[in-house]
């Protein structure tokens, strides 16, 4: 399986990003997808954390900027990751985190997907929406990890 030509969505933990950084370090053309509501609301998840160079505005980086109201932010998102998705799309291939594949699964039939914690394991197995699209994304998904990468 290749890396190259990655486009990182998913930012929990920071494991994502510092994959696409680790790539980016021995030459590959990875990109970074940064959500600023997982930022402010985990510090963990804000790559300023484990990178204090990080800069939004890299040319591999594409920042999805916080809006206040939770609902309207996640359709937001969607929309954000749809757009940049077309935009790539053949160049770049989407590796997604955590929760991500339900958004990834609603936009792109070929991505790979891991989960880093048991955050993702507890809402997989829930009869509710989010479950069944979690379910439905990682069925779909090329290559799926359960655990860290």
């Amino acid at each position: 399986m290749s890396w190259d030509g990655t486009l990182h969505i998913g930012n929990l933990c920071n494991n994502n990003y510092k994959l696409c950084l680790a790539l980016r370090h021995i030459g590959v053309d990875a990109h970074y997808v940064h959500f600023e509501r997982l930022a402010r609301s985990h510090p963990l998840s804000n790559p300023r954390h484990y990178d204090p160079d990080f800069d939004t505005t890299a040319s591999w980086v594409h920042s999805v900027s916080e809006r206040h109201a939770r609902h309207p932010q996640m359709l937001y998102e969607l929309s954000f990751l749809r757009r940049l998705l077309n935009k790539y799309s053949g160049r770049l291939w989407p590796h997604a985190q955590t929760d991500f594949p339900a958004y990834v699964t609603l936009l792109a039939k070929d991505y790979s997907a891991h989960s880093t914690g048991s955050d993702l394991r507890v809402e997989y197995d829930r009869p509710n929406w989010r479950g069944r699209l979690l379910r439905r994304g990682y069925r779909r998904a090329r290559v799926a990890f359960f655990n860290n990468i």
